[in-house]
């Protein structure tokens, strides 16, 4: 079934088969179906609704679509492991302040007066 047919199908009012979908996923994701051809599928997705099938087959289709993530435990240990062998302050602690770059309370309030006068504070 070419895309074309499948617009025409949702544009009837018919629902649309798990290949049908999955061919507008995949299309989407590579680039392989032309920009105003699933522009006119999602306008008669719109006009027409889509059915709890077609809703779960299309969720479906998205999530194998992209890059997944293993949360087993395993996968969870090794991030936990690495999270511990590189921690945050591990080359010590980087501290920032707005006064070493010029910037003072001063400063601030002075080019933040409207905003002040208006709603009685600042940060």
């Amino acid at each position: 079934m070419s895309f074309v047919d499948v617009i025409a199908r949702k544009r009837d009012g018919q629902a649309l088969s798990a290949d049908a979908i999955d061919s507008f996923v995949d299309g989407a994701t590579r680039g392989t179906v032309p920009d105003y051809q699933l522009s006119a599928l999602l306008m008669a997705i719109v006009w027409r609704g889509m059915s709890a099938k077609e809703t779960a087959l299309l969720t479906d289709a998205m999530v194998r679509s992209g890059a997944r993530m293993d949360l087993s435990d395993g996968a969870r240990e090794a991030m936990r492991s690495w999270d511990r062998q590189n921690s945050i302050h591990k080359h010590g602690v980087h501290k920032h302040s707005l006064e070493g770059c010029g910037v003072t309370p001063a400063l601030i309030h002075q080019k933040f007066r409207r905003y002040v006068d208006r709603f009685g504070h600042c940060f």
